[in-house]
């Protein structure tokens, strides 16, 4: 396998203190505490709260205090902690974020001077005055300023993220799954072998390898968790082996579908909740934890990830799989399921990686021992693989 390496998004105007792929993890968060935000303007945040936070690191007589823009990036960088915890060893001082509540009881609120004071600190910042010494990782220096194209400095202090709000949002991802699951036919009585319960990582039938990936024991036993089971056909697999399995999904038609074939499989429950709340809720510890272009492929991996190493036993695996990138479209992508011809589709997000930086991202994430491979497709007309992931 030729692995592939992503750079920066041309134009992108967000050069970083840390790698490509940390920014966009970053971005990614500050867009999904700002629904309606433009990736555009997210980055912008983000590259800013570098700059504040290298500004920051540097000796001042006075405190910093960041717009409120750039204290949501200051928040989503730190909320990534390794990510954060690496940024503030390059710089050389970890730089703590110690909230400004009335000016720590002083009745005095941060005023125009303060904001001056640290814009000037900002644009300070000399790209050659931070220490960055892994260039192989395709570290980036902090600018002077951040520039439109026209030339013109970005007040981000004058901007306003505007969007439906987070439940509101849930419930359209409910509505687009459920309009998908009433698009699909249900799983096949029987595999080409005869076989009534199979498990399928890729979009083919009767193609590519089965259950044996998740190292499971042969005697069953294993603990198994499914995000996106989706008509639960390889979680009814694998409980039929012996193993006790959750399966979540946030489609109520899935489930409903799910629940009426494999009513009577012993050793299998679905929930109807979001991988990425049950994964927050759950204290449950999993053998293995898999998506088949499931949630793995529609939630972001800066969240999930970690959330899924936390709820792994010592020596579990993750595994994964969906369809390839398109070569050069990478990160999150819109993602269209049709609900007919008298309205617009529903749009969602999936994230589209090359294989290395899905092992850059697992490893960042806690994962010491990865793979990923892009499966061939079957002899025939199609030519799209599937990519098979997993980690350690």
């Amino acid at each position: 396998m030729q692995v592939q390496h992503e750079t920066a998004p041309a134009g992108s105007g967000a050069p970083q203190l840390i790698s490509v792929q940390q920014f966009e993890a970053v971005t990614t968060t500050v867009l999904a505490d700002n629904p309606g935000m433009e990736r555009r303007m997210a980055r912008r945040i983000v590259a800013e709260a570098l700059a504040f936070v290298a500004a920051c690191a540097r000796p001042h007589h006075h405190a910093l205090r960041p717009s409120k823009l750039v204290d949501k990036g200051w928040h989503a960088l730190i909320v990534h902690t390794t990510i954060y915890a690496q940024l503030c060893a390059r710089l050389g001082e970890f730089v703590h974020h110690v909230p400004d509540t009335e000016n720590h009881g002083t009745g005095r609120r941060p005023g125009a001077g303060d904001m001056d004071r640290t814009q000037r600190a900002i644009t300070g910042v000399h790209p050659g005055s931070a220490p960055v010494a892994d260039r192989s990782r395709q570290l980036l220096a902090v600018p002077r300023r951040m520039r439109r194209q026209s030339g013109e400095v970005i007040n981000l202090r004058t901007a306003r993220p505007t969007g439906r709000s987070a439940p509101r949002r849930r419930t359209m991802q409910t509505a687009a799954w459920d309009a998908y699951a009433r698009s699909r036919p249900d799983r096949r009585e029987a595999n080409a072998k005869g076989e009534t319960t199979w498990f399928n990582w890729t979009q083919y039938p009767d193609h590519g390898p089965g259950s044996e990936v998740l190292d499971l024991p042969t005697e069953g036993n294993g603990r198994v968790l499914d995000l996106g089971c989706g008509k639960g056909g390889n979680a009814a697999h694998l409980a039929g082996s012996g193993h006790r399995v959750t399966g979540v999904d946030l489609s109520g038609v899935q489930l409903s579908a799910a629940r009426r074939r494999w009513c009577d499989r012993p050793g299998l429950e679905l929930l109807q909740k979001s991988a990425a709340q049950y994964l927050h809720e759950s204290d449950e510890e999993f053998d293995a934890i898999y998506s088949v272009f499931g949630a793995l492929w529609f939630t972001d991996p800066a969240v999930l990830l970690p959330a899924a190493r936390r709820r792994l036993r010592p020596g579990g695996i993750l595994a994964f799989s969906q369809r390839p990138p398109v070569d050069g479209c990478y990160g999150p992508q819109a993602a269209h399921i049709d609900r007919g011809p008298d309205h617009d589709p529903y749009v969602l997000r999936r994230w589209d990686h090359s294989p290395g930086t899905w092992q850059t991202m697992l490893t960042h994430a806690g994962f010491p021992h990865t793979t990923a491979t892009v499966l061939p497709a079957p002899p025939g007309p199609h030519q799209t693989g599937t990519l098979l992931v997993t980690a350690r």
